[in-house]
């Protein structure tokens, strides 16, 4: 794939979807705004400080204390442009670098040698952008801020936490960071963390009874890293769970069943799966196709196995993933007593791409033994998504730009009401369409909660509301 001294054909390929997704993802990061729901935690922190409204939240609300904390820092300096539009980026590019260095760590843990350094991480930025674009709530799941601070970040944490679990350094600030990491991924998300609980102790167990060779070298470093981490995890996740806002919430919220909560998880998936993605599935072919191509590269003096023999593989993986996936939602289901928030299906969506990727991988890698074909659908795989990247940026560009315009004249306009001392109800224009982001807008009635919030974080002693 790599000619001494420039870059082939199909690394320009990569490259340029790379560059057409991170282009996508900067301009929507310099177009995002605060969400309403936003305005109530910049509200809360002005009051309360920064470590007054972490406990608030943790005796009242919520146990993700490890969230409250970080979020205070863009909440509390949230009016300057650049505070959240750099952590909207860096967030994105934080959790590509994840996704790199665990990859890098866990191909070298099994002898896998990939094209290049560069090739892999074009390859996990498309990972990530094929995440991306099957996200049914784009705003919701990657550019609200709440959100982002309760899942992604919790997510790119795991994932550098992990990668740092197979690598073969052993230092200090290796276990500093390995700290850092798992506090944050255990306190964040009580949901996610039963997740991350679960595959270390898969890990530990996966070293104690395998005979790989190539494994057992490391897997004493691994074992140990890994059993810190898992304690790390598990006290920061009983901080959070043992909450008692988590029990002040549970009031507000209906209660289920555990045999109700299995129906509305059931349910849970098949509105996922038949509304929500599998109007987006056409992006799995030409990320199938990339995968299986890249893992033929990776495994050309591999000894290849029938596709046959591998058939059950196919078969069994979607079956092993519903399953999975099921899990996931049932224990958000089981905590909210009702279908989840989209906002919380990241992890979710993160299990499907690798699933994909994984398996695609695989069957290039041990089952491809000529790949004229597979080089033509590679490349029509990297154009396809080139010219749709162009096409939805342009397109995105357009919306996002003319909503944040509005967003920011609203603001600027009901600030100037406040020091000009109104008192009157006011009554605002409704915003144009978001586009990918999350809308910022209100309602038709003064005392619904996101007129509220989005009042109290502007300081207005006034009412909104938005025209019928």
């Amino acid at each position: 794939m790599k000619k001494p001294g420039k870059i082939s054909f199909p690394q320009l390929l990569l490259s340029l979807c790379s560059l057409s997704f991170l282009l996508l993802y900067f301009i929507l990061s310099c177009y995002n705004r605060f969400a309403v729901d936003d305005y109530h935690y910049i509200a809360h922190i002005r009051n309360l400080g920064i470590w007054g409204s972490m406990q608030y939240d943790y005796h009242f609300w919520g146990g993700r204390w490890v969230t409250n904390l970080l979020w205070s820092m863009v909440y509390f300096n949230y009016e300057p442009a650049y505070i959240l539009i750099s952590f909207t980026f860096l967030n994105g590019l934080f959790l590509i670098a994840s996704l790199f260095f665990l990859t890098s760590n866990a191909l070298k843990l099994a002898n896998i040698h990939f094209p290049s350094k560069f090739t892999l991480l074009n390859y996990c930025i498309l990972t990530v952008m094929f995440v991306f674009l099957i996200s049914p709530s784009k705003g919701e799941i990657w550019f609200w801020t709440a959100s982002c601070f309760t899942y992604l970040l919790s997510i790119s944490c795991f994932l550098w936490g992990y990668s740092i679990i197979l690598s073969q350094r052993k230092n200090r600030f290796s276990y500093l960071l390995l700290a850092l990491f798992f506090i944050y991924a255990g306190g964040a998300s009580e949901t996610y963390a039963i997740t991350y609980i679960l595959i270390l102790l898969t890990t530990i167990i996966f070293i104690w009874r395998t005979k790989n060779s190539n494994f057992s070298a490391s897997g004493g470093k691994i074992l140990a890293k890994c059993s810190i981490a898992l304690a790390i995890l598990f006290a920061t996740w009983i901080i959070s769970i043992l909450a008692p806002g988590n029990v002040e919430r549970a009031t507000k919220l209906p209660e289920a069943s555990l045999f109700a909560t299995l129906y509305i998880a059931f349910k849970g998936l098949a509105k996922l799966i038949l509304i929500k993605i599998l109007p987006l599935s056409f992006w799995i072919i030409p990320f199938s196709l990339i995968s299986m191509y890249l893992g033929y590269l990776c495994g050309m003096n591999e000894e290849k196995i029938a596709w046959q023999k591998q058939l059950w593989k196919v078969l069994l993986l979607p079956v092993l993933l519903l399953l999975k996936m099921y899990g996931l939602l049932f224990f958000t289901s089981y905590s909210l007593s009702d279908i989840p928030p989209d906002r919380s299906l990241s992890q979710v969506l993160f299990i499907i791409v690798l699933y994909i990727s994984g398996l695609s991988f695989y069957l290039g890698f041990k089952c491809v033994t000529k790949a004229k074909i597979l080089t033509y659908g590679f490349y029509f795989s990297t154009l396809f998504i080139i010219v749709l990247m162009i096409e939805t940026t342009a397109r995105q560009q357009r919306i996002v730009s003319a909503y944040a315009a509005a967003a920011d004249q609203r603001k600027e306009y009901l600030v100037g009401l406040q020091q000009a001392g109104n008192k009157k109800v006011i009554t605002v224009k409704p915003l144009p369409s978001s586009g990918f982001l999350y809308s910022a807008e209100v309602t038709e009635d003064t005392l619904n909660f996101r007129n509220e919030h989005y009042e109290d974080g502007l300081g207005l002693r006034f009412k909104i509301k938005k025209e019928p």
